[in-house]
């Protein structure tokens, strides 16, 4: 189990859109993931913009209870399989408040 936050600045980087015109012999699934992973970035560093504009954040699902949770069910927004809770700097949770960085938005609970 480790914590990682999200960095959204090399999203652009491996741009996958454009290998079916140079590998037109690409298996669909391979290309169904890179464009996957692909688009969840794009939607990742839009709110990561939405939020910095708004000085907000957006914490991982598993760092809140399940009453914490229910409580914050509108706030929910969904990118890809992994929900986060958008709250203020000021509501973070003291297991992700000495993981927040300034500059970093989103902070993700990863399982390993």
């Amino acid at each position: 189990m480790h914590v990682t936050i999200t960095e959204t600045e090399k999203v652009m980087e491996n741009d996958p859109r454009g290998l079916w015109y140079l590998y037109p012999s690409i298996p669909p699934l391979v290309m169904m993931r890179k464009l996957r992973k692909f688009y969840e970035n794009l939607v990742t560093a839009s709110v990561v913009d939405t939020l910095r504009a708004s000085g907000k954040v957006a914490i991982s699902r598993n760092f809140f209870t399940q009453k914490r949770r229910l409580e914050l069910a509108e706030r929910r927004i969904k990118i890809g399989r992994r929900a986060y809770y958008v709250v203020d700097r000021t509501d973070v949770p003291r297991r992700a408040r000495k993981l927040l960085r300034d500059g970093w938005p989103i902070v993700e609970y990863e399982v390993e």
